[in-house]
């Protein structure tokens, strides 16, 4: 059976607190956003599943965010609307978080356009999912765990 959403509410993987994922992260049906002027209205692509999410919900990442909270800190989705305001992005575009932010794990967001990058559309969905985190976690481990030099 196919579920009918309201023209502003989305379905999203919500926790209201902290534990282990399995007990308290529910698929929920969630208001969206209404878009201001310098909002984008995102339908989610894709999003991975990192370390940190799972810190995140058991309680033990540093960041902790406001409850009920949306999870997920990296993903990719397309743009389907933008603020009045908004000239840096367009209806289709791909955008993922500028920075790591809760709330990806949705059918759908409203951000604001300045916490955004646009993406290639050529660069692979599942690679896209992970450019905000993945990339600067290997760089990071190279940089601060292991000597390297030429060659």
């Amino acid at each position: 059976m196919k579920r009918v959403l309201g023209s502003r509410s989305c379905l999203a993987l919500v926790f209201e607190r902290f534990g282990q994922p399995e007990d308290v992260v529910k698929l929920q049906e969630i208001p969206l956003a209404r878009i201001g002027d310098e909002d984008v209205s995102i339908e989610m692509l894709a999003s991975p599943v990192n370390p940190a999410d799972v810190n995140v919900i058991q309680g033990v990442y540093p960041i902790k965010p406001p409850f009920p909270a949306v999870g997920g800190g990296e993903g990719v989705g397309i743009v389907t609307a933008v603020g009045s305001q908004v000239t840096s992005l367009h209806a289709g575009d791909w955008v993922i978080p500028a920075l790591p932010r809760q709330g990806m794990w949705s059918t759908h967001t409203v951000q604001p356009a300045c916490n955004l990058t646009k993406v290639s559309q050529k660069i692979p969905l599942d690679l896209a999912a992970t450019l905000t985190v993945n990339p600067t976690t290997a760089y990071r481990m190279l940089r601060d765990f292991v000597s390297l030099s030429p060659g």
